[in-house]
């Protein structure tokens, strides 16, 4: 399960409430969240540590921070439900559960947050919505597997010698 899904299965145990991912094809449950990830931006490796193991592999491992954008939409039947939902979202995040967000991993970028109309009408009908875009970072930690190196053969200098002279003579 990637990073994306499990921040967006996390921000559901948060509310009561459904937090949809946007590529769901499925009518729409109102109230609800639709939860939209924009492409991630991936920080240089850090920490980078070795584990030598007993049978004759070595594992290393490294971290790395990703950043991504998520945009989080609530709908709603009626124009302020909407706006409350996002509201009382956007403060859950930022000041009730920020704590639970870096123990397992996450931690808000965003500054400044502002919370929008995003209200559209479909078939002559009014889609309330207000959302905001916020910035998450998350640590991955990136594992790589690898045989020991048991025995190393020594360099015949002598014949490399050899090499260059004929190399020169040329």
């Amino acid at each position: 399960m990637n990073k994306s899904e499990q921040l967006r299965e996390l921000l559901s145990t948060f509310v009561d409430y459904q937090v949809i991912r946007a590529n769901t094809n499925a009518t729409i449950p109102f109230p609800c969240c639709i939860f939209r990830s924009l492409p991630a931006t991936k920080g240089t490796l850090s920490k980078v540590r070795q584990i030598d193991t007993n049978n004759g592999k070595i594992v290393q491992q490294a971290s790395q921070i990703s950043e991504a954008i998520y945009q989080l939409d609530f709908y709603s039947k009626n124009q302020l439900e909407a706006e409350l939902m996002a509201h009382n979202f956007l403060n859950l995040i930022i000041f009730n559960k920020r704590f639970e967000l870096v123990r397992l991993g996450f931690g808000i970028s965003s500054e400044f947050v502002n919370i929008e109309d995003r209200t559209f009408i479909e078939n002559s009908k009014f889609i309330y919505r207000f959302g905001f875009d916020i910035e998450i970072s998350s640590k991955e930690v990136i594992t790589r597997e690898m045989n020991r190196i048991e025995s190393i053969e020594p360099i015949k200098y002598k014949e490399e010698q050899k090499i260059w002279v004929n190399i020169e003579k040329v």
